[in-house]
């Protein structure tokens, strides 16, 4: 099970993720982030805070967990809602998370659109 908060560090970021575009969450700027081999994508908080151990963290707001796949034809990146969509040519979501003060705003719904609309993933949901 995962605990919340998850954060990323700088280093971390630069390494795995490349920033996808920009947002708002509860008033402060955010980056949408996509892990370079596709499995996972989250929304962070843009500033960095320092944690417990006095070390720069990005705190994510919420994340999802992918699993890469492509359509039937191979052409297409796909992203699925894994409980309900079980063919082997998707990108199938393993889990999404939202940190609690973010929950009913939208977060996962902006998470999903910007994968979308700006990944050009196709995301499925029931057998639709």
């Amino acid at each position: 099970m995962v605990v919340y908060p998850i954060s990323y560090s700088p280093a971390a970021l630069e390494r795995a993720f490349d920033i996808s575009g920009t947002t708002e969450i509860l008033g402060e700027p955010a980056l949408f982030i996509f892990r370079k081999d596709k499995t996972a994508a989250a929304i962070i908080y843009a500033e960095p805070t320092l944690d417990e151990n006095n070390e720069l963290r990005h705190l994510v707001v919420a994340k999802l967990d992918l699993i890469p796949r492509k359509s039937t034809r191979q052409e297409e990146s796909i992203v699925a809602v894994k409980r309900y969509w079980e063919a082997k040519a998707v990108t199938q979501i393993e889990g999404v998370v939202v940190d609690s003060p973010a929950r009913d705003t939208r977060v996962a719904t902006t998470l999903y659109e910007h994968l979308i609309l700006d990944k050009d993933l196709i995301l499925m949901s029931d057998h639709e």
